[in-house]
C-alpha cells in the first residue's frame, strides 16, 4: 500500500481510521539543509558504514540480508551501526526544522514531539522517513515550482 501511495501520491489507496494528523511541511533553503547535515554529524560518520548501508538495501531477500550482516566483522558491524545512527539523527534535524504539526484548531506544534508519542516505535521510523522524504522532495525542486 505504502509502494503504491508513494508512486502515484494518492491517498485513497490508504486505509485510514480516526482522524488523521495533519502535518504542515516547508520547503528547507540550501543553507538550512546543509545545517541539518552539520548538525546530524555529516563529518564524523563513517564512510566505511555509509558503503555497507548501501550494500545492506541492495538485498530484496531477508534470509540473504541476515547472513550477509552476520559475516560482517565487529569493525564493520560497528561502522554500520554508526551510521543507522547518522541517518536517525538527520531524519530528526530535517524533521524538526521543516514540519509541524497542526491539531484540530489548526496551532502547529513541533513535530518531533508528536513523533515520540508514536507506538509501536518502528512506526516512528515510518513516519520520520515519510516526512524526511516530503522534506527532501520540496526542497529539492526548482524555485519556480517551491511557489
Amino acid at each position: 500500500t505504502l509502494s503504491a501511495y508513494r508512486r502515484d501520491w494518492d491517498e485513497s489507496v490508504l486505509t485510514l481510521t480516526g482522524e488523521p494528523t495533519r502535518w504542515r511541511v516547508k520547503a528547507l533553503t540550501h543553507e538550512e539543509m546543509v545545517n541539518a547535515e552539520r548538525s546530524a554529524g555529516i563529518h564524523r560518520r563513517s564512510e566505511l558504514g555509509a558503503k555497507l548501508y548501501q550494500v545492506q538495501l541492495s538485498f530484496e531477500d531477508d534470509d540473504e540480508r541476515a547472513r550477509w550482516h552476520d559475516d560482517l566483522t565487529l569493525r564493520e558491524r560497528k561502522a554500520l551501526t554508526e551510521h543507522v545512527l547518522y541517518i536517525d539523527r538527520w531524519m530528526r534535524e530535517f524533521v524538526a526544522v521543516g514540519v509541524m504539526v497542526i491539531d484540530g484548531e489548526g496551532n502547529p506544534q513541533p513535530a518531533l514531539e508528536a513523533i515520540e508519542r508514536i507506538r509501536p516505535a518502528h512506526l516512528q521510523t515510518t513516519v520520520l522517513t515519510e516526512l524526511c522524504l516530503r522534506v527532501r522532495m520540496i526542497s529539492t525542486m526548482d524555485l519556480e515550482k517551491k511557489t
